[in-house]
C-alpha cells in the first residue's frame, strides 16, 4: 500500500513537471520581456586626440625707455606697422589719468552718435530684440570665461539702452550729459601729464603680451617639411630666456600652424588639402578653431606622421596658447543613432526585378523572389517585431550611426529604421514578424 502511494506520487509530480515544462514552452513563445530604446537624430564628429604645438612667426618687441608701461591693445587685437603698442608715462597715477581719459571720451563719443542718429532710430521692438542678444551675449561670454569681451558686450548695451530712452521719449537729448564729460575730460587733461614714449610695432599683425620662451621652438618658414622626430623634439624642448625688457610679441604672416603626431591610421583621416576640418582644445579655448590640412609627413605608410594644421583665425585665447591637448574633428555624421546591443542580421525577401523595374514572373506567372541576409534592427510596432534594414554611416563600441535616406542601390529591401522607432534593444528569440505582449 505504501509503495502504490509513492508511486502515484511520482507519476503525479512528473506529470505537473511535463505540464510546467510545456508552459514555459507556450508562454516563451507567446511572450517576450522585450527593451526598446527610442531611435533618434544626431551629428558626432569623428575626432583624432593628439597634443599639438603651435608656430607662428612671431617678433619679440622689447621697451628701453624707464617709466610706467600701458598697453594700448589687447591681447589678440590687430596692430599695423608703425603702430602703438604700449604707451609709457612718468607715474601711475599719469597712467590711471589716461584711463580715465579714454574711458570718458569713449562714452562722449557714443552719446554723441546717439545725438546724430536722432533720425534713424530703429523701431521699439526690434531694439528690445537687439537689448535681449547683447544681455545674451554678455551671459554667454560670462559662462565661456571670456571676460575680455564683456567690455565691448557692456558698451553696446549701453548705447541701446540710451538709445531706447530716446525711442520712448523717456529724454530728448543726452546734451547734459555730454556738457558734463567734456568739463570732466577738461579738468582731468588741464593737470595730465602727456605720455614720455611709446612702443610700436615694425609690422603688421597681431599683438599678444605674454612671452612662452619656445617662440623660436619650431622653424615657421620651413613648417611644411616637418619630421615627426621635429614635432617631438619641440615638445620636449626647453624654454629660452626672454630679454628683460620685452613686453610682447607681434604674430605676423597670413597664416599660423598647429602640429602634432598620429598614428598611421589616424593620418589616412587627414590627407593634405581636406577642408572642413576644426580643432578644440578643451582646456584653452570654448571656440572650435577651423583648419585646413597642409602636410601629412611620414617615412612610409605604416609610421608615425607629423601633421601640419594651417590657421588664419586670431583670437585673445589663440594668440598666447603654445602646447595643448588637442581633438582634431575630421568627418561629421549625421543620421538615426541605434544602440550596437540593438542591430541584428536578418533574412529579408523582396520581388525580384529586371533591369527596367520590371517584375521578373516564373512559368506559371508568379513573381519570382530573391532573399538576403542583411543588418539591421527589430523594431516594436504595435504588438509586433518588425525588422528593418539599415545602412550604417559611423559605428563605435556603443552605438551605429544609421543613414535616414539610404540610397536604393545601398539597401536590398525597402524597409530602413526612422526617427522615434522603438528599437529592441533587449530580448529572446527574436524574429520578424513576432507577437509580442
Amino acid at each position: 500500500m505504501h509503495k502504490k502511494m509513492l508511486k502515484r506520487i511520482g507519476i503525479v509530480a512528473v506529470a505537473l513537471l511535463l505540464l510546467i515544462y510545456l508552459g514555459f514552452q507556450i508562454y516563451s513563445t507567446t511572450y517576450s520581456q522585450i527593451k526598446t530604446e527610442t531611435a533618434s537624430y544626431v551629428a558626432v564628429n569623428e575626432t583624432i586626440s593628439a597634443t599639438g604645438f603651435v608656430v607662428r612667426k612671431e617678433t619679440v618687441l622689447t621697451n628701453e625707455a624707464s617709466g610706467v608701461l600701458t598697453y594700448l591693445l589687447a591681447d589678440g587685437d590687430k596692430v599695423s606697422n608703425g603702430g602703438k603698442v604700449a604707451e609709457i608715462y612718468a607715474s601711475s597715477s599719469d597712467v590711471s589719468t589716461q584711463k580715465n581719459i579714454q574711458s570718458l571720451q569713449a562714452e562722449k563719443e557714443r552719446l554723441e552718435q546717439l545725438s546724430k542718429a536722432s533720425e534713424a532710430f530703429t523701431s521699439p521692438d526690434s531694439l528690445e530684440k537687439q537689448i535681449l542678444q547683447s544681455l545674451k551675449a554678455m551671459k554667454g561670454a560670462v559662462n565661456r570665461g571670456d571676460y575680455s569681451k564683456l567690455s565691448s558686450h557692456r558698451d553696446n548695451l549701453l548705447y541701446q539702452l540710451n538709445e531706447r530712452q530716446i525711442v520712448t521719449q523717456k529724454v530728448d537729448n543726452f546734451d547734459s550729459r555730454i556738457r558734463s564729460l567734456q568739463q570732466q575730460l577738461d579738468q582731468l587733461q588741464a593737470k595730465h601729464n602727456v605720455s614720455t614714449g611709446a612702443v610700436t610695432s615694425p609690422l603688421a599683425g597681431y599683438f599678444a603680451s605674454e612671452l612662452d620662451g619656445y617662440e623660436n621652438a619650431l622653424p615657421y618658414d620651413d613648417i611644411l617639411d616637418i619630421t615627426p622626430q621635429q614635432v617631438e623634439a619641440g615638445l620636449n624642448a626647453q624654454p629660452d630666456k626672454t630679454p628683460e625688457n620685452a613686453i610682447g610679441k607681434v604674430i605676423s604672416g597670413l597664416n599660423w600652424y598647429m602640429v602634432c603626431n598620429v598614428s598611421a591610421d589616424d593620418a589616412v583621416k587627414l590627407r593634405v588639402g581636406k577642408t572642413g576640418i576644426t580643432v578644440n582644445m578643451p582646456f584653452a579655448s570654448t571656440e572650435s578653431v577651423p583648419v585646413s590640412v597642409v602636410a601629412v609627413n611620414q617615412a612610409d605608410k605604416d609610421s608615425q606622421a607629423a601633421v601640419v594644421l594651417r590657421c588664419d583665425y586670431m583670437s585673445s585665447d589663440l594668440a598666447n596658447i603654445r602646447t595643448e591637448a588637442i581633438q582634431i574633428n575630421t568627418d561629421r555624421h549625421e543620421g538615426i543613432r541605434v544602440s550596437r546591443k540593438a542591430v541584428h542580421m536578418d533574412t529579408v525577401r523582396r520581388v525580384k526585378t529586371d533591369g527596367e523595374g520590371k517584375q521578373i514572373l516564373d512559368d506559371e506567372g508568379n513573381a519570382v523572389k530573391e532573399e538576403k541576409e542583411v543588418q539591421g534592427v527589430y523594431v516594436l510596432f504595435g504588438g509586433e517585431l518588425v525588422f528593418k534594414e539599415i545602412v550604417p554611416l559611423y559605428s563605435s563600441e556603443n552605438f551605429v550611426i544609421c543613414d535616414t535616406s539610404p540610397n536604393k542601390d545601398a539597401m536590398f529591401s525597402n524597409n530602413t529604421v526612422q526617427l522615434y522607432d522603438q528599437v529592441v534593444v533587449e530580448g529572446t528569440d527574436l524574429q520578424n514578424g513576432k507577437v509580442v505582449r
